[in-house]
């Protein structure tokens, strides 16, 4: 009997608008909470944030189908068999959206929010992505060498691949 081949494919979830909705109702709610709260540690209120904001970048897909992953990801021929660790990747640092979001009150929330997605790497990517972490979204891909597909745009039955522009 063959076995299964998996490669990487996006696929949104069935209920991704309501998750997204909710994921970024729930960082709005937050914001005036954590901000105001002195008795709360800021390192307590930091994790919630970024818990909150890991639920926005896994809501429109499960944690390794994303929208976006690397060209070496892409290319993988089976995601089960290659011995590569996966790793979902914040395009825009978590942590620092997370600090922005409770220290400045004058932030444009729903711009910040935007940009709260993931994008698939290898382990070995998300190590050279480390090395700019002075540096957010995709130009710390771009430092890194790192092409990104758009994965929602490619189609790999037919050789088609959408790349990133900001990466090349």
């Amino acid at each position: 009997m063959a076995k299964d081949v998996r490669i990487y494919k996006y696929e949104s979830r069935k209920d991704a608008e309501a998750r997204i909705r909710s994921a970024k109702r729930l960082v709005v709610i937050l914001i005036p909470l954590l901000q105001g709260e002195a008795e709360i540690l800021h390192t307590h209120r930091k994790s919630i944030m970024s818990e909150a904001l890991w639920k926005l970048t896994e809501a429109e897909t499960q944690k390794y189908k994303t929208r976006y992953c690397s060209k070496a990801v892409w290319e993988l021929p089976d995601l089960d068999s290659a011995g590569i660790d996966l790793i979902h990747e914040h395009v825009f640092q978590k942590a620092i959206m997370a600090e922005q979001l409770l220290r400045d009150v004058s932030m444009d929330v729903k711009k910040t929010l935007e940009n709260a997605f993931g994008c698939v790497v290898t382990k070995k990517e998300h190590d050279r992505l480390a090395d700019y972490g002075h540096e957010d979204g995709w130009k710390r891909y771009r430092m890194a060498g790192i092409a990104v597909v758009n994965a929602e745009k490619s189609d790999r039955t037919t050789g088609k691949v959408s790349f990133v522009p900001q990466t090349l």
